[in-house]
């Protein structure tokens, strides 16, 4: 079991706790949870480039990372 109480200025404002059974996952547990959830970053990366696809059809450019200054614009004290 895992506990958690929180204290501010010497008062209990939040406590919890999580408890189970520990279990050592077996082969057939990893390819479920692939199955469920494996495509879930792919899924992620699919959007995020349908998105930049939409927003070139709409005439957005890609801009550069600017060359550094020659001069530091940071004061170090």
């Amino acid at each position: 079991m895992a506990r958690i109480n929180y204290f501010e200025q010497d008062q209990l404002q939040l406590s919890t706790c999580v408890s189970g059974t520990l279990s050592t996952p077996e082969t057939q547990d990893w390819l479920t949870a692939f199955a469920r959830y494996g495509w879930f970053t792919l899924a992620v990366l699919l959007k995020i480039h349908w998105q930049a696809v939409k927003l070139l059809l709409k005439g957005a450019t890609f801009h550069t990372k600017p060359p550094p200054p020659n001069n530091s614009v940071t004061e170090t004290r």
